[in-house]
């Protein structure tokens, strides 16, 4: 490659850069907006929640579904170029399925030998879940939190939103 054939890629990486920057800071339009969820989708991944009818595939596959603003397409995070954000929101509501599920083998399979958490630390978290008596509706509501609280850092959301709505 020559000096100049060099600038021309680097140039058009800064290019490609500052075009995508400019997007991320885009006030939200209408066509950001996560589509709707289905009631029914819910109910039924509440259910087999609750019946414990899941694999770990088919959990973290059916989240997307039910909480549209993590859909690898068309969810909020995607739109906004945010999968890191959207993947750490997954991962969270997919710990807190096990956990209230008591699924200590699914829960610390992607965990290092050296790093697991100890049966005796899972048999006190499972304690404290059951302490809490968890409902489906409180798991809807937590998961639901999961969901979008990352939502929350982006700041073409933030300015998208009328100034009176910014602050609590």
């Amino acid at each position: 490659l020559t000096a100049t054939s060099l600038e021309l890629l680097s140039l058009n990486a800064a290019r490609e850069v500052f075009a995508s920057m400019q997007q991320a800071t885009q006030p939200l339009t209408s066509e950001l907006e996560s589509p709707d969820a289905d009631v029914n989708d819910t109910h039924t991944f509440l259910q087999q929640l609750r019946d414990d009818d899941r694999t770990m595939g088919e959990i973290t596959s059916f989240i997307p579904q039910v909480f549209k603003e993590l859909d690898d397409n068309s969810g909020l995070y995607a739109k906004l170029l945010q999968l890191d954000e959207r993947n750490r929101a997954v991962c969270s509501m997919i710990s807190i399925v096990l956990l209230v599920k008591g699924r200590y083998n699914d829960f610390t399979a992607p965990q290092k030998n050296e790093r697991q958490l100890s049966p005796e630390k899972w048999d006190e978290w499972q304690a404290f879940a059951r302490w809490i008596d968890v409902t489906d509706e409180q798991l809807h509501a937590a998961l639901v939190f999961l969901a979008i609280r990352g939502l929350g850092k982006f700041k073409s959301l933030g300015k998208s939103l009328p100034a009176d709505s910014r602050a609590p």
